[in-house]
């Protein structure tokens, strides 16, 4: 099961950003951008946000710790700019992506009364007036929906117009800010819902519910899909953080060894550390290959989470070993679920 390895030619890696733009796109084309514009951010800002945090945990230096939050408070923009980054979006158009995806990811909340003393992580201590913003990480679906429709108007007007500099950033924030508003609405509660459901499965069943969860996470990890960002996305329960975890970890692990002999050093870690998703035209290709993995994976989930209660917060459920962010967070916090 051979890893596939670049074989561009360097000419055709000389192309400007405006050539690449020219070509007409297909829409597979577009899905693996912005499935790589997700991917990236969360790694980028999710990932070394953990990281951060787990490095201040290590040498109880508090403002690390916080610097950390920050980072991972970061998901939603970073989303917006990734997506927006892979689709060779201007920096108008970014900028428009950035709040668009803020917009849309409903992480933004605002005080009703004055809330004092708060303090940055440098010391700076001051109160916030009524009406101050409060981050969270949000969630991602409705954010990636409205900075892609950001983008997508934004390249669309990009030199239609001597008006650049104020109709892209313009039109392209109104459209992905109306568009997200209108679908955070709807996301939001129906993604609640469907946490609600999982939590409420894994405490009738939570060997039953472990395998499912197991399994459907590791086919995510192994599609174009953000395993990370759906565990956000749904806020899975400890519990279901656990079996998502672990059939994600164990789609990095099975896919590695069953391809060690065939691929070289490079490609090996590659699979083990960032994402075992280079497999995935292997796998259009054998489908069958799925089966044995997925199988391991819910088995696994059903050992860890229903007999050894293993629980992981939803924020690094769906990252398996990438960049080994989930082991060192559990190393740092939680020892026993790190063994």
């Amino acid at each position: 099961m051979d890893a596939p390895l670049s074989t561009t030619p360097a000419k055709e890696e000389a192309k400007t950003v405006s050539d690449m733009k020219e070509q007409p796109r297909k829409v597979s084309e577009v899905v693996f951008d912005v499935s790589q514009g997700i991917s990236n951010a969360i790694l980028a800002v999710l990932g070394m946000g953990l990281l951060m945090a787990s490095i201040g945990n290590i040498f109880h230096y508090t403002p690390l710790i916080q610097a950390g939050l920050m980072g991972q408070k970061m998901l939603a923009p970073a989303l917006g700019v990734g997506i927006a980054m892979m689709m060779r979006a201007n920096i108008l158009t970014t900028g428009a992506a950035l709040i668009a995806a803020t917009v849309g990811s409903n992480a933004v909340y605002f005080t009703s009364a004055v809330s004092p003393a708060t303090h940055t992580a440098t010391g700076w201590v001051a109160d916030q007036a009524a009406g101050s913003l409060v981050m969270t990480s949000g969630q991602p679906v409705s954010a990636v929906l409205a900075a892609l429709l950001a983008v997508l108007v934004g390249n669309w007007l990009t030199g239609k117009t001597p008006l650049d500099m104020m109709l892209v950033p313009l039109g392209a924030v109104l459209a992905g800010t109306f568009f997200g508003l209108a679908t955070a609405s709807v996301t939001t509660p129906f993604l609640n819902w469907v946490s609600e459901e999982l939590a409420s499965t894994m405490k009738i069943n939570p060997f039953l519910g472990a395998f499912v969860v197991a399994v459907v996470w590791f086919l995510f990890l192994m599609t174009p899909a953000s395993s990370a960002a759906l565990a956000i996305a749904v806020m899975l329960d400890p519990l279901s953080g656990g079996a998502a975890l672990v059939g994600t970890t164990a789609g990095f692990v099975i896919y590695t060894a069953m391809g060690w002999k065939q691929n070289d050093l490079g490609a090996n870690l590659a699979q083990i550390i960032v994402t075992p998703k280079v497999q995935f035209p292997n796998l259009l290709k054998s489908p069958l290959l799925l089966f044995g993995p997925a199988l391991i994976a819910g088995v696994s989930a059903i050992f860890a989470v229903g007999i050894f209660n293993f629980k992981v917060p939803y924020a690094i459920a769906g990252l398996g070993l990438n960049g080994f962010i989930a082991p060192i967070a559990l190393a740092t916090s939680d020892s026993r679920g790190f063994v």
